[in-house]
């Protein structure tokens, strides 16, 4: 859902999963190891450049996004930066990603949903969960 509503393709999806599984499965010994930056620099430079390229995109080709929108709103006359759109769209996309995989580890380990998320009428999951 986050990915369409920022414009980009659902058929990326396993990209998504992939970038998202790359920066969030892995070990953290020391939140104060100075190789922390560098590994999360690592993680993320695919889907920065991925998302630095759709918001170029769309700041010559603007579309009905969110990222269009957010490559082409003004306040006092000043744009967001490329550097400030590409990031708050990972932040969005990630947050989806994690929003996502918790509500179907919720059902995978309960056997149920809260009502109305990827449910049927009795709070039951469906065959499959989609992004």
């Amino acid at each position: 859902m986050i990915a369409e509503l920022l414009g980009l393709p659902i058929s990326d999806r396993n990209l998504f999963r992939a970038w998202a599984d790359r920066l969030f499965n892995r070990d953290v010994a020391d939140p104060n190891d100075p190789e922390l930056a560098r590994k999360i620099d690592e993680a993320t430079a695919d889907m920065l450049a991925y998302l630095r390229a759709h918001c170029a995109d769309r700041r010559a080709h603007p579309r009905q996004d969110l990222i269009s929108r957010l490559a082409t709103v003004q306040a006092d006359g000043e744009r967001l930066s490329d550097e400030e759109v590409v990031n708050f769209s990972m932040v969005l996309l990630l947050a989806g990603h994690i929003t996502t995989t918790a509500a179907g580890q919720h059902g995978a380990v309960y056997g149920r949903a809260p009502r109305g998320v990827g449910t049927d009428a009795r709070g039951s999951l469906p065959g499959r969960t989609h992004y």
